[in-house]
């Protein structure tokens, strides 16, 4: 398992942008390990009302160490219009963070996200776009088993 040694930010991001445009299509889903595994954080950002980044509250749940880990993250964009969307994240097949209500397809908009990443940190956002702490030095992880469903899987 990953001992979490070098550095603290650990990520996984789904998202949408319609660089061409100037609308709300920005939407955004970051599933975050800070702390040296001290602390797992879910965000979702969009362009919205209260202006570029809207953030959920985030949640401490400390990640073990030793063994691999399963992570999982359930999202569901919902209705276009309507406060039905969620996202659920998972450790080990229990649910640790829930966000329900949310408008993630403004007016008419139907697109899903077109890009999927796990990375390492948010140094490369402007300072004024994030208050996460940023990474002092390169880091490492091990990963497998990568699996992306329509529908939350039964559990096994």
């Amino acid at each position: 398992g990953y001992q979490f040694p070098s550095s603290s930010q650990k990520m996984f991001r789904a998202w949408y942008e319609d660089t061409k445009t100037n609308d709300e299509s920005r939407k955004e889903i970051d599933f975050i390990i800070l702390g040296h595994g001290k602390n797992v954080q879910m965000h979702y950002d969009w362009r919205g009302k209260a202006g570029f980044w809207e953030t959920a509250p985030s949640f401490k749940r400390e990640v073990p160490t030793g063994r691999w880990v399963k992570f999982g993250l359930w999202v569901n964009l919902g209705t276009p219009g309507h406060e039905d969307g969620f996202i659920r994240g998972y450790l080990d097949d229990e649910l640790i963070a829930e966000e329900t209500g949310l408008l993630m397809l403004r007016g008419n908009d139907t697109r899903g996200f077109h890009a999927l990443w796990w990375g390492g940190t948010v140094s490369y956002r402007p300072k004024e776009q994030t208050k996460l702490p940023r990474a002092t030095k390169d880091s490492h992880r091990y990963m497998d088993d990568f699996r992306l469903y329509a529908t939350k899987p039964a559990k096994k």
